[in-house]
């Protein structure tokens, strides 16, 4: 489904390369059975295929970004190092942000935590 584009710069973050749930089938003992799960790419949460929605955005007219983290699953991508660098290294330009104090690991997760809520408050 085709989503507006946020009209700010645009930093799309994900993880792949953990197997992910793609789709179900269920056969005619439904609902008292348990489905056939065909795995795909993912983070173990979100497939390829909903983690690339951001890519619809990418030529917005705004700077627009985009970040695989390989192998850093869905519950991880907040706490992994990289990925909390990567989000240091947006908000962090020569040391300050807009001439504040560098930000310190607690507000560097406050900003990923930030993201997530305008990511998941946009597209759903």
């Amino acid at each position: 489904m085709l989503r507006a584009a946020p009209n700010v710069p645009t930093y799309c973050f994900y993880g792949l390369g953990v197997d992910t749930p793609m789709s179900f089938i269920y056969d005619d003992g439904f609902p008292n059975s348990q489905p056939m799960i065909i795995p795909g790419d993912g983070d173990d949460t979100v497939n390829r295929p909903s983690s690339e929605i951001c890519l619809q955005w990418a030529n917005s007219g705004y700077p627009f970004n985009r970040t695989i983290f390989q192998g850093v699953d869905h519950g991880a991508i907040l706490t992994d190092a990289s990925v909390l660098r990567a989000i240091e290294d947006i908000v962090t330009i020569d040391g300050s942000v807009n001439g504040a104090l560098p930000l310190s690991p607690d507000k560097v997760m406050y900003c990923a935590l930030m993201l997530i809520f305008v990511v998941f408050g946009c597209c759903m």
